[in-house]
């Protein structure tokens, strides 16, 4: 059996990622991060039907409050290629003040 897996088939399930088996908190995490840089509505659903289950809802909101960010800093990138990176000189500041609240209430929270 594939290490980290509950089965004797060799293959991760949906059981395991949930209960936490593959990569464990990190992994929520990684996964939040690289999901929020395509869609943050699919991460944000899985990770609050999770925590009714077996994610601890701690995991679940920074996996969320993760997504949610680099969502925001894929959107800034984009806007900055379209209008121009010497138009966008101040964005980072906005996607700094926009993003910092909200991960220093749940780093503090948690």
């Amino acid at each position: 059996s594939k290490q980290g897996c509950g089965d004797n088939d060799g293959l991760c399930h949906d059981a395991d990622l949930r209960s936490g088996s593959v990569g464990g908190n990190e992994g929520v995490y990684a996964l939040s991060v690289i999901s929020g840089f395509v869609d943050v509505d699919v991460i944000t659903r899985s990770l609050s039907r999770s925590a009714t289950y077996d994610l601890g809802a701690e995991v679940a909101a920074m996996g969320i409050v993760l997504a949610a960010a680099s969502n925001t800093l894929v959107k800034g990138l984009i806007f900055a290629f379209i209008a121009g990176f010497r138009d966008t000189i101040r964005l980072p500041v906005f996607l700094l003040a926009a993003i910092l609240p909200g991960v220093v209430i749940a780093v503090y929270l948690l």
